[in-house]
């Protein structure tokens, strides 16, 4: 598409220098045709010095290309084109750019009453600085111009025209793609390039606070400092200059990275002082004083600066900000992602404050995709103790609208399911369950449906939809079968069905968070009574072995024996219903994982036990406990039980004890010298332990003492 307008109709000359932009350019002139088919328009682009295809590409879209030697110098290049401009207006793009929407910009030029007063446009810059397109940087710059009125480029380096009132404020916007480098190394190469004409420039004119706003932003830090010391200077004496609000952010942003956070407040304060209306600038200084009273743990006045922040990013987002600001309109801090975190940060303050309603106010404005999953424990906790304090429980249902997003990020959406999922089980069988219910009616997302289902009888709750969805999402199993299933072990429904929907896969997990999350769950656990079909089924035992050990570890001393034995009694039926026959004997138990030999080991216990055969019974305990070092401790309550309630084995400890006691005395009459008296005892002690392997020494021991008699 190429213009074809006659020079005396052509109302807008569109500019362009460029050199080896291939990547760019066609996407760039392709996003101008729309505006080029609508006013009456020429394309002039001028080439320093191209080896790629850029020329092909351009000559596409138009006839007028110019050669332009380079002599380091932007302004000059700009105004090369200017020269051969026919139009009225002049517009200025560059190849890295591509013009978002049209619209505003034909409204404007195609009538000649609105674009014959004024004199100057700015137009939005919205450049990128991330491949993901999610970080940018927002400027309100002067991009068009009327042409014959002698206004012109100047700059070596970031190149402007002046800017002449009246001056239409366009919110038109060129989105810029050329902060976005392939390698640092390429980065660093256009810095460099930049920054050695920008030194240039202000060895002539050190005082040009427009150079100095371009340089503080790659130049070295010490140069920052220095630079930006100057312009606050000069700052102080043109508090209405074009640079005044972009060079106090860039002073505040320079002391927030050097963490001097008494002298950026003493900075914020010193411009506010001197201004008498908002500017863009504004929004950069609001986030880092926000920042800067957050970090410093200083939740209401860091409250009051997000406040204002989010204000102001709000009216520059509709434009009227924009419209009241005559000075350099940069904003780095607009973006979607910037504000889900002071949101964020908002909302940590809220619950250091103790305004909870304020806290599940804010999380609603919150889209998860923007934390860092390091973040989310931290949110998480928050909302729980928020939610708990309120007992505004729909709160929960709007993050599961959230969670159930499939445009969500993965990894955030599966760690709210989670939580939501541990929260219900948290309140599953409290006073706030009937309020659930209640809130769960007639909605439709995943905690919804479990939440009613679990609320039901097993036979209208586990059947259909919910146990389907179960089945063939195990993420749903994983998350929410836990509810399900401590609430059909509370009220007794028939589990099998739900067991099998579930799968094995996520019992040792569901046992976990079940005992962890619930109050009740020892007590309900220590007190559950399976149907014969669940007690005669591999899968059942399997999940009460799961549930029996994790209950047995948080269960208070009273209740540890009970639900010790029946963990035995669980696991030794599974093992022995697990394996072939063959290989449950004491020769091919190595071959079991440990916890499975203790399942074996306790069956025979249990049963040696039953049969009141209290050496096997030991015997047995004491294999178990070898078996698996895990279980050694709970094994020993088991041999204290015996030994404290067994009568024959408190008599058996009651003489082993006088039998010490005898051969104590024993031993202290012989190293006293009375070898007679030690004899005498110990002759009578071996009347009634003849066995006692202690005796031979003893008599040794008293001969050693007796002396030989005289002859």
């Amino acid at each position: 598409m190429k213009a074809r307008v006659k020079d005396d109709k052509i109302i807008l000359s569109i500019g362009m220098i460029v050199k080896n932009e291939e990547k760019y350019l066609g996407d760039c002139l392709k996003s101008l045709k729309p505006l080029m088919e609508s006013v009456p328009s020429e394309l002039i682009i001028v080439d320093t010095g191209s080896t790629d295809r850029t020329i092909e590409i351009a000559q596409q879209y138009t006839d007028r290309i110019y050669d332009f030697e380079w002599i380091n110098d932007f302004a000059a290049a700009r105004n090369f084109g200017v020269e051969k401009a026919r139009g009225q207006w002049f517009f200025q793009v560059d190849a890295d750019e591509q013009l978002r929407d049209a619209s505003e910009l034909i409204d404007f030029l195609s009538d000649e009453r609105k674009y014959k007063n004024y004199y100057t446009a700015t137009i939005t810059c919205h450049s990128y600085t991330n491949k993901e397109l999610t970080a940018f940087s927002d400027a309100n710059v002067v991009r068009m111009f009327r042409l014959g009125i002698g206004n012109k480029y100047h700059g070596a380096i970031h190149e402007t025209p002046n800017r002449v009132v009246p001056t239409m404020e366009l919110f038109s916007v060129l989105d810029h793609y050329g902060y976005i480098y392939e390698t640092p190394e390429d980065q660093e190469k256009k810095q460099k390039r930049n920054n050695v004409l920008l030194e240039q420039e202000l060895e002539k004119n050190p005082d040009s606070l427009r150079l100095i706003d371009h340089y503080v932003v790659s130049c070295s830090p010490d140069k920052r400092e220095e630079l930006l010391k100057h312009a606050r200077e000069l700052c102080k004496q043109d508090t209405q200059h074009y640079y005044f609000s972009n060079i106090y952010w860039k002073i505040i942003r320079h002391l927030y990275e050097r963490h001097r956070f008494e002298d950026l407040e003493e900075a914020a304060e010193e411009y506010f002082g001197m201004t008498t209306r908002e500017h863009v600038g504004d929004i950069e200084i609001r986030f880092f004083l926000g920042n800067v009273f957050y970090q410093k743990g200083e939740t209401g006045k860091a409250l009051k600066e997000y406040e204002k922040y989010l204000d102001l990013v709000d009216r520059y987002e509709d434009n009227s900000l924009q419209k009241q600001d005559d000075m350099c309109g940069v904003a780095e801090h607009t973006s979607f992602q910037d504000r889900q975190i002071i949101l964020c940060q908002m909302t940590h303050c809220y619950f250091q404050e103790e305004d909870y309603e304020k806290v599940l106010e804010t999380i609603k404005l919150i889209s998860f995709n923007c934390i860092a999953p390091n973040l989310l424990p931290l949110m998480q906790t928050i909302i729980r103790d928020s939610v708990d304090k309120t007992s505004d429980y729909a709160s929960l249902f709007d993050l599961d609208t959230w969670s159930d997003n499939k445009e969500a990020v993965e990894t955030q959406r599966r760690s709210m399911k989670a939580f939501l999922a541990n929260t219900c089980l948290e309140l599953s069988g409290t006073e706030n369950w009937e309020a659930l219910i209640g809130l769960a009616q007639g909605k439709e997302t995943p905690m919804a449906r479990i939440v009613l289902a679990a609320s039901e009888s097993p036979a209208e709750g586990f059947s259909g939809q919910v146990l389907r969805e179960l089945g063939e999402n195990r993420d749903l199993a994983e998350d929410y079968g836990p509810i399900l299933l401590i609430q059909g072990m509370r009220y007794g429904w028939e589990l099998l069905p739900l067991l099998y929907q579930i799968g094995r896969d996520n019992f040792k997990q569901s046992a976990l968070r079940i005992v962890e999350k619930v109050p009740d769950a020892v007590e309900i656990v220590s007190s559950y009574r399976p149907t014969e079909e669940e007690q005669n089924d591999l899968l059942w035992r399997a999940w009460m072995v799961e549930m029996d050990s994790r209950a047995f570890g948080k269960a208070d001393e009273d209740v540890k024996l009970p639900l010790l034995r029946k963990l035995m009694e669980d696991f030794s039926w599974y093992v022995n219903n697990l394996y072939r026959v063959n290989l449950l004997c004491p020769e091919k138990l190595a071959v079991l994982p440990s916890p499975h030999r203790f399942g074996y080991w306790a069956g025979l216990a249990l049963d040696a036990e039953k049969a009141g055969n209290d050496r096997d019974y030991i015997r047995y305990l004491r294999e178990a406990a070898r078996s698996c070092p895990e279980m050694a401790d709970a094994v020993k309550l088991l041999l204290k039980e015996f030994e404290e309630n067994n009568e024959e084995f408190q008599r058996r400890k009651e003489r082993e004890q006088l039998a010490q006691k005898i051969k104590g005395m024993i031993e202290g009459m012989i190293l006293g010298g009375q070898a007679e008296n030690a004899k005498s005892v110990l002759e009578k002690y071996e009347l009634i332990a003849p066995d006692d392997a202690d005796i031979p020494s003893l008599k040794a021991a008293i001969l050693q003492q007796t002396p030989f008699p005289e002859i």
